[in-house]
């Protein structure tokens, strides 16, 4: 029944504003990530790792936030009343696994080839957006057609 109504909701709402307003987002989110430097300087190195000393601050800032501990509870409930649980069990360990091992993975890039890794991180975010901002394009211009 739940899903029978979001399935009316969403197809009466007019999509194009939504993909006009993410794909410019993603253009945004690019500018910045291109304007970034590929080097950091000694005194910034410093900061950096000030800044990752705060993880733990961070993750439970983000564990006590209202407003994502309810999307997280409608988002799961609606997830599990469609896909069982077993498929939320998945989801939560793929999220424990992505949040943990990226990471990790980063600072030893990081700490082989400080540049090359940001490089790489910048090229991958910037590839990853632009496809993504193309596609709500190309969905906003299907929506006007």
């Amino acid at each position: 029944m739940a899903t029978l109504a979001f399935y009316r909701i969403i197809h009466r709402l007019p999509m194009f504003p939504f993909y006009v307003a993410g794909s410019l987002l993603m253009l945004y989110l690019i500018r910045g990530i291109a304007k970034m430097k590929t080097y950091l300087k000694e005194d910034e190195v410093k900061n950096v790792h000030k800044v990752s000393g705060s993880y733990l601050l961070g993750v439970t800032m983000g564990l006590v936030n209202p407003y994502q501990i309810g999307w997280w509870i409608t988002a799961g409930l609606s997830f599990i009343s469609i896909f069982g649980l077993l498929a939320v069990t998945g989801l939560f360990t793929a999220i424990a696994i992505w949040i943990t091992v990226f990471p990790l993975t980063v600072k030893a890039g990081y700490n082989v080839n400080s540049r090359a890794t940001i490089l790489i991180i910048k090229v991958f975010s910037i590839t990853v957006l632009a496809s993504f901002a193309t596609i709500f394009f190309y969905k906003a211009i299907l929506e006007v057609m």
